[in-house]
């Protein structure tokens, strides 16, 4: 499977900033991507933070790893994380699911 990455960068509510990737289906629109970002943003208790095409843009276009499919594909949770829907990677990264997308939190995400 084929993912489209956009690096994301949002100034979060306390000022502070805050970094991740939006990880879709290639194919997948920027408005849509969009919408991905906001609901996640929601969901972090980041609502109505600015979030357009400057604020994510396109990186680039790479084959989805295992844990990234099967997130893409809503096949398992891992309890115990702040977000319902986080995953676990080996690289101890968080990846979130929601609806045929996945969030990986980079930098001040908590």
């Amino acid at each position: 499977m084929k993912v489209a990455v956009y690096d994301t960068h949002v100034v979060k509510k306390n000022g502070k900033p805050m970094h991740f990737d939006i990880i879709v289906p290639e194919g997948e629109s920027h408005e849509r991507v969009l919408e991905f970002g906001r609901e996640y943003l929601k969901s972090v208790g980041q609502e109505g933070q600015t979030l357009t095409t400057r604020e994510c843009e396109f990186c680039h276009v790479e084959s989805a790893s295992a844990e990234i499919e099967r997130a893409i594909n809503g096949i398992f949770e891992v309890a115990g994380s702040r977000h319902p829907n986080a995953l676990a990677s080996a690289e101890s990264e968080r990846a979130i699911r929601q609806r045929g997308y996945a969030i990986k939190e980079m930098e001040g995400c908590q």
